[in-house]
């Protein structure tokens, strides 16, 4: 029987070809593509045309019931994203991202009703809020659902099939048989998406100088990244102009907090431990953080099981913007003792290096730690690695001493992390990582990446 698909990605010259196939090779009949979130007009259309059966309707009250429990992180998700853009605030009440909850969640429920949707695959994990209520309502639906993410080895991903699996990787499917991953012992990596010019650029041309468009991308990049052009645009704009002024504050205050607070004087000498601010919003700090999402938690947390005389040193994330970054934010920092503000152009490998351990959430920097040789206090539950050995997981009565008297085993290590490799499908899903390939092939990748999910599914 084949199965009839709710596809939850972009329009890309990736996932086209890998559509194809799938229908060509009778896996797969209907296949329905979006991301984008649902309108009140949608959802209008739909409750005309479908009406769930009464014990169906039970079921589904009770599942928004559940799904309220979540309401906090949801919410934190619809403020990411704007229309406006999704590292900048939206103004809207609790109220109104409260109804949107409801709309969306009435939305999803009948829709994969109605196209008799038996397949729910996300290209990456539900960070949005609406595919995290997409993927909740799949569930009560009991519609099979497959996570995708790209994983953090080359031309690899990750997969499963329950949401709070992702690091565990229960479910996942063994696809590999390597014995040994072999990794050098170092802090330093050479992470792709941190490089500035990761992207290919095309050779300038009096055609492309002429048509403005080509150079869309880079103009409001540049004007994005100006406050004063920034809020120029937006007062020009009739539907950007009533938050203008209070996005361009947000911005303000935080330089102006952010300048305050940050500090040159620290010695690598003394005792620290190197916390990192995740940047926000992203989805790594969305929805994989838990109740961390407050970062300064995590921070207080640490703070309450070290000896009091350690420091604490805390470095801003080069791509911070003013969202998440409030004047408490910064206040509730001040009130930690023995904690200092480095500049963002503080090394970070050398301060991984010299710390007694290194603590994150659930950020990469855990994963320079234990393969260079230094353990990691992780408080969030998404991280890949986070059964790996070096990795600690906060708890309140944990001893320090632990992370400093236990030694990683590189061999041992090595040999974890093949386990997770081999659970990984083969290819790129994610248009962004395509750079990343030498002479990349879409032939090629289509073949790969096919052949891992029907041996993933089927």
């Amino acid at each position: 029987m084949m199965d009839n698909v709710w596809l939850h990605t972009k329009k890309s010259i990736l996932w086209d070809p890998i559509i194809n196939e799938f229908q060509k090779k009778g896996v797969w009949e209907k296949v329905i593509r979006r991301t984008k979130r649902p309108s009140l007009e949608e959802i209008k259309k739909l409750k005309k045309e479908i009406t769930l059966p009464r014990e169906d309707s039970e079921r589904y009250d009770l599942s928004y019931e559940k799904l309220l429990k979540q309401q906090f992180s949801i919410l934190d998700m619809f403020l990411r994203k704007t229309d406006w853009g999704s590292d900048r605030y939206n103004s809207a009440s609790i109220h109104e991202l409260s109804s949107r909850i409801r709309i969306y969640y009435e939305f999803y429920t009948l829709s994969l009703t109605k196209e008799n949707i038996s397949l729910v695959i996300f290209y990456n994990t539900p960070h949005m809020g609406w595919d995290t209520i997409l993927y909740e309502a799949a569930k009560n639906l009991k519609i099979k659902t497959l996570i995708l993410d790209q994983s953090n080895f080359s031309n690899k991903f990750f997969h499963s099939f329950v949401l709070h699996d992702f690091g565990t990787f229960k479910t996942s499917r063994i696809l590999d048989h390597t014995q040994h991953y072999q990794i050098e012992k170092k802090f330093e990596k050479d992470w792709f998406y941190m490089k500035k010019n990761r992207w290919k650029k095309e050779p300038l041309s009096l055609k492309k100088l002429i048509t403005l468009s080509k150079y869309k991308k880079r103009i409001n990049h540049f004007i994005e990244g100006n406050d004063y052009l920034r809020l120029i645009r937006e007062i020009a704009s009739k539907n950007r102009r009533s938050q203008s002024f209070f996005r361009f504050y947000t911005e303000i205050n935080y330089k102006k907090e952010l300048k305050k607070i940050t500090t040159t004087q620290y010695s690598i000498k003394k005792k620290y431990v190197y916390f990192p601010l995740h940047f926000q919003p992203e989805k790594v700090s969305s929805v994989w953080t838990g109740i961390y999402i407050d970062q300064v938690l995590a921070i207080e947390r640490l703070s309450n099981i070290i000896p009091s005389d350690w420091f604490i040193y805390v470095k801003e994330n080069p791509k911070q913007r003013g969202a998440y970054r409030s004047n408490l934010f910064f206040e509730r920092l001040k009130l930690i003792p023995n904690l200092l503000f480095l500049s963002r152009k503080a090394n970070t490998f050398e301060l991984t290096r010299n710390s007694q351990f290194v603590a994150t959430i659930v950020g990469s920097v855990g994963w320079e730690a234990i393969t260079g040789g230094k353990n990691v206090l992780l408080f969030g539950w998404g991280a890949w690695y986070k059964n790996l050995p070096g990795v600690y997981k906060y708890r309140q009565d944990l001893d320090v001493n632990e992370l400093l008297t236990q030694k990683i085993d590189h061999k041992l290590l090595e040999k974890n992390v093949a386990k997770i490799y081999n659970k990984c499908g083969t290819g790129i899903i994610f248009d962004a990582y395509i750079p990343s390939i030498t002479d990349f092939s879409i032939e090629k990748n289509t073949i790969t990446v096919f052949d891992s999910i029907k041996r993933i599914l089927y």
